[in-house]
């Protein structure tokens, strides 16, 4: 019971640090609907578990990286067409200079940041997960 509300906890910020990251996915602002979709997301990374074990699929970095993005995006999907104050909208970077390198401004499409978010949610989650497993071994 303990892992279950920590990896819970773990997600639902894990998703709040990724909305900071892209401005085009924004969370609702009514506290029922945040805490619904962000329950909603959480429990869609913690069915990776199952669903590997359905498909007798051995869990590591890159079939949780996978299973995880496919279940975020859905449930992202999902939530975007029933919650009301959860938006997906077109996100743009600013330019990044680092003396060796410059990533000019862009922008991505409304698809590219839902995408965008599952990614980086899942990859973060996926990190996460097996840094956990390494320590537990």
């Amino acid at each position: 019971m303990k892992k279950f509300f920590f990896s819970l906890f773990l997600n639902i910020v894990i998703f709040i640090a990724v909305s900071n990251v892209f401005d085009g996915f924004s969370l609702p602002t009514d506290f029922m609907y945040l805490l619904g979709s962000l329950l909603i997301l959480s429990f869609a990374v913690m069915l990776h578990r199952p669903v590997l074990k359905f498909l007798t699929v051995k869990i590591n970095f890159l079939t949780y990286l996978l299973t995880v993005f496919l279940l975020v995006g859905g449930a992202l999907y999902a939530l975007e067409l029933f919650v009301p104050s959860l938006y997906i909208n077109s996100s743009a970077f600013k330019e990044v200079n680092l003396q060796v390198i410059t990533i000019n401004a862009f922008k991505v499409s409304q698809i590219g940041t839902l995408l965008g978010v599952a990614f980086v949610s899942s990859f973060v989650s996926a990190l996460l997960e097996s840094l956990k497993r390494s320590s537990d071994d």
